[in-house]
């Protein structure tokens, strides 16, 4: 959430601090860096949400929160390894 809040100050700091540029432009320059930090730390959010969400459990057991814990752990594990894999064929080719 840190990074989230400083690419969101990045940005306000463009569109306040313009040096002598007008219109959209300084916004185009200024809004490059803090949308890779902030698209970067979405999926660090979304683990930590589920995190979140298995720690103090409502109304599952425990048995049924690790399943499923682990059932989307694997998967987001799978995803990066074909991730990884089509990065890998992608440098081979070239």
């Amino acid at each position: 959430m840190v990074v989230e809040a400083m690419a969101g100050l990045m940005l306000g700091s463009s569109i306040l601090f313009r040096k002598l540029i007008l219109g959209l432009i300084p916004l185009k320059i200024g809004a490059k860096m803090p949308l890779k930090y902030f698209v970067s730390t979405i999926p660090f959010t979304i683990i930590a949400g589920i995190f979140e969400g298995f720690r103090y459990p409502l109304c599952f057991e425990n048995e049924l929160s690790f399943s499923i814990l682990f059932l989307i752990l694997g998967m987001l594990a799978f995803i990066e390894f074909l991730l990884f894999c089509v990065s890998l064929i992608m440098l081979i080719k070239n």
